[in-house]
């Protein structure tokens, strides 16, 4: 399987790409090339994500080896940030709201984003997060 991902890598979808990374989380896969592989995907492919796509791949980072973390330490903020811009976006009547679940989960999940950033809560992405 390790060989045949890699080599298709390129040709995988931004949700194909999610479902690998959320199939290696669950299952506990520790393969570093797979996982950096698909990590990179997701950079690359970030601007593609819905906002629930990307809490997802937030909400998985801190359980990558620290490794992978050090070697792609920017994509944390990265994501973060294409999270916010996307609430914004649906905040300023883009014709898409974020629906009351995802508001919620992003609630819960906002005090262990501080990790992310060194402590720091996004105090954009909270206020986004209320609307």
């Amino acid at each position: 399987l390790g060989r045949e991902a890699l080599s298709r890598a390129s040709s995988f979808s931004a949700p194909d790409v999610l479902r690998v990374l959320a199939g290696f989380d669950v299952a506990g896969v520790d393969q570093p090339a797979l996982q950096r592989t698909f990590w990179a995907l997701a950079a690359e492919k970030q601007s593609k994500y819905l906002a629930e796509e990307l809490l997802a791949l937030l909400q998985m980072w801190p359980r990558l080896s620290q490794r992978l973390r050090r070697e792609r330490e920017a994509l944390p903020g990265e994501l973060m940030k294409s999270l916010r811009l996307r609430l914004e976006k649906g905040a300023r009547g883009s014709g898409w709201q974020a629906p009351p679940e995802l508001g919620a989960e992003l609630l819960a999940w906002l005090p262990s984003s501080r990790a992310l950033q060194a402590g720091r809560l996004d105090q954009r992405l909270l206020r986004a997060v209320l609307g």
